[in-house]
Order: structure tokens, then C-alpha cells, then sequence
């Protein structure tokens, strides 16, 4: 078993919480459609969730789910998950059932990838099974000796002592093994699963015959879905945590407007795409008076991506489809800033809006972080 690290411009880090630019996460998509041969519409990015994702096409048999894929991209996990990862699905929530939004989506994916992991503590082995429920509260944190943040606990709503992430390991059963390794940003070899190094001619041959229908019992067989499953954890568990209310304080009421966990992922992940389209727009105010085609072609096009991503609701959409027919037309630095004046100071008011969700983001992050990377960061790490 091996894991395959990703070249130096990639991310690396959490897969939720690290906020990486948007402007890499397209360099990350590109760079992964240039490599894969999928079809370009199969890698997607979802804001919130640090890694392109990959689509497959619903079919039971992996070489149906992607077609015309390059062997020597094989061994990537993302296009080894179980069917109830890589597909949307329902939830049953509250007697209710409903479809899984794209977010949920992409962190159930991502906390599955990075957080099933185990670890060895003194005589300890211990497994993950996460149960917790309560709301997260903004909280304080304090420093050990190195200096080093450490979760305030006695602060939380729950006794510590009795573990609610960790439990021992039961006789005879495997540590999880995670797909992601959040500490050096690497991903799971799934090939080296049946010992087969796909960078090598034989190992990129073999594989290459299987995606064209030859029959090979060790990749037919192939599952990363042990990995995943553990004895009395919950499939739904990370679903589960998701919708965990955010508290600003202990005991703040719950109501409608009580944002999930996962919402403020939705939420803050357009902070790293309102940031970088502020220095592009700065930059091409910059250049406005000398290169007024490259400024219009760098404001058409963060607008169009804002308008995507990040947009309010329609009338925010109207302001910006406006805007742009506006930009076409612009003969001037002049008229090209009286065109995008209106724009300008609706995204001001949006940009502010989206920061201040990132900040308080940040705040329940940590304390997401505390609790459940604890054993990882302080035991393990």
C-alpha cells in the first residue's frame, strides 16, 4: 500500500476548512482533465470543498462510470468510491425525505476520504465512531506548553472522558485506512491495493486492457468500501454531522434561521472566489487606461464566475448579465467604469457579507477541528 503525492502547486491540507484559492482550484481542474481523459464536465469544483471532484456516470461496472479514463490515472480514490459516495442520494431528515444538496455531496465525500482514519495512543488502538450531536458553539482556545492551540473543553457540553469520537479496537480488526492524508496531501494508491504500480509499462498495460473489457479478477473484485465501513459507525454519520446547528453561545435558541455546519461550508467556500476576484478586479482597474481589452475580458469574466457562484438571487443575476452587455460595448476607460459602477457596489455590499460568513466559519471550523481531529493532531500526529 502507497500513497501518491500531488505535485507542489496542488493543495494541501484539510479538504474542508483550508479555504484554498479558487484561482488553484481551477488549476487543479485543468490540470486533472489535461491528465484523466474523462470528459471535462466530469471534474467539477465545488466552493467549500479544497479538491476537484469527479462525476461518474451512473453504471454498476467502473470502466462504464468512466469512459475513455487514462490507466495511469487509475489508481486515484475518487474514482474508486462505493456507490452511496459517489452518487447524490436522498435524506430522510426530520420524517422528511429529500434530495442531497451538491454540498452535502462533496463533504460527505471529503470527510470520508480524510477523517476515517484510527490511532495508536500508549496501548491503545483506536477506532473512529462518531456520535455527537450537540450544537457547535464558538469556542475559545488555549495554548500548551509549545505553544500550540489546544481545544478548551471544559467549556462543551458534554464529558470528554467518555469518548464520543474513539472507541478501542476490537480483537482482529483493521485500523481504517483514509484515502486523503490531510498532513502531507496525498491520496490512497488504490492499485497498490492487488500490487499493481500502474507507472510501470506491465502495471499501466494490464490496467489498460481492463478499461478495454479484458477480464482481470484482481481489479474486478477491487473495493475501497472495507475501508470505509466500520463496525457500528453509522454510513450516514457525516451526513449526520453536517446538519449540526452553529450556536454563535451555549444555549442560543434554535430556529429555522440556526445555520447548519454544513450551510456555513456552502457559505464560506465563496469567500476564497469573492477574495480572488477582488485582486483581479483591482488589477484590472490598474491596466484600464492602458489595455482596455484585457481589463473588459478579466471584469467580464469574474463577473460571469461571481454570478455563478456567488450569487444571491436573481436580481443580483440581472445586475450582472446588465453589466456585461454593458462591458461589451465600452469604447473608454470612462464608460467602462460607468458601466460597472452599479456592479461594483452591489458585489462591495456581497464581498462584505461573504467575509463575515468565512470569519464566523472559521469559528465553528475549529471547534469541528478540536473535536474531531484531536486523537489525529495530539495522539497520532
Amino acid at each position: 500500500m502507497r500513497y501518491i503525492p500531488l505535485p507542489d502547486t496542488a493543495h494541501k491540507g484539510n479538504l474542508i476548512g483550508h479555504r484554498a484559492s479558487y484561482v488553484k482550484m481551477v488549476g487543479e481542474q485543468t490540470r486533472y482533465r489535461a491528465q484523466m481523459g474523462l470528459d471535462p464536465d466530469q471534474i467539477i469544483i465545488v466552493p467549500g470543498v479544497d479538491t476537484p471532484l469527479f462525476l461518474g456516470h451512473v453504471a454498476d461496472h467502473f470502466r462504464d462510470k468512466w469512459p475513455g479514463l487514462n490507466p495511469k490515472m487509475a489508481w486515484h480514490p475518487l474514482l474508486w468510491l462505493p456507490q452511496e459516495l459517489l452518487y447524490t442520494r436522498d435524506i430522510e431528515e426530520d420524517g422528511a425525505v429529500r434530495e442531497m444538496s451538491q454540498m452535502e455531496w462533496a463533504a460527505n465525500i471529503a470527510m470520508n476520504c480524510e477523517m476515517l482514519r484510527g490511532c495508536e495512543f500508549d496501548d491503545y488502538s483506536l477506532i473512529p465512531k462518531w456520535e455527537l450531536k450537540t450544537p457547535l458553539v464558538k469556542r475559545k482556545r488555549d495554548k500548551d506548553n509549545f505553544g500550540e492551540d489546544i481545544p478548551h473543553y471544559e467549556e462543551y457540553d458534554y464529558i470528554v472522558e467518555d469518548d464520543v469520537f474513539y472507541r478501542r479496537k476490537k480483537p482482529g480488526e483493521n485500523m481504517p485506512i483514509p484515502l486523503y492524508n490531510n498532513l502531507d496531501g496525498s491520496w490512497l494508491d488504490v492499485l497498490s491495493l492487488v500490487n499493481i504500480d500502474v507507472f510501470t509499462p506491465e502495471g499501466e498495460a494490464r490496467v489498460d486492457r481492463w478499461l478495454k473489457g479484458a477480464n482481470d479478477p484482481d481489479l474486478d473484485n477491487l473495493s475501497i468500501a472495507p475501508l470505509l465501513a466500520i463496525d457500528g459507525l453509522d454510513p450516514a454519520w457525516a451526513i449526520k454531522l453536517l446538519s449540526r446547528p452553529c450556536l454563535m453561545a451555549p444555549g442560543e435558541l434554535i430556529d429555522e434561521t440556526t445555520p447548519t455546519y454544513g450551510q456555513m461550508i456552502e457559505r464560506a467556500g465563496a469567500y476564497p472566489i469573492a477574495n480572488d476576484a477582488i485582486q483581479a478586479f483591482n488589477q484590472a482597474s490598474k491596466v484600464m487606461g492602458s489595455d482596455l481589452e484585457s481589463a473588459k475580458r478579466v471584469i467580464e469574466s469574474w463577473a460571469g464566475v461571481i454570478d455563478f457562484y456567488c450569487s444571491p438571487g436573481p436580481e443580483f443575476s440581472s445586475l450582472v448579465s446588465r453589466t456585461i452587455t454593458g462591458i461589451d460595448g465600452a469604447a473608454s476607460a470612462e464608460q467602462l467604469e460607468e458601466v460597472i459602477a452599479p456592479f461594483k457596489d452591489a458585489f462591495n455590499i456581497l464581498y462584505r457579507d461573504i467575509k463575515q460568513d468565512a470569519v464566523d466559519f472559521s469559528e465553528w471550523f475549529i471547534t469541528f477541528y478540536d473535536e474531531q481531529y484531536f486523537h489525529m493532531l495530539y495522539v497520532d500526529g
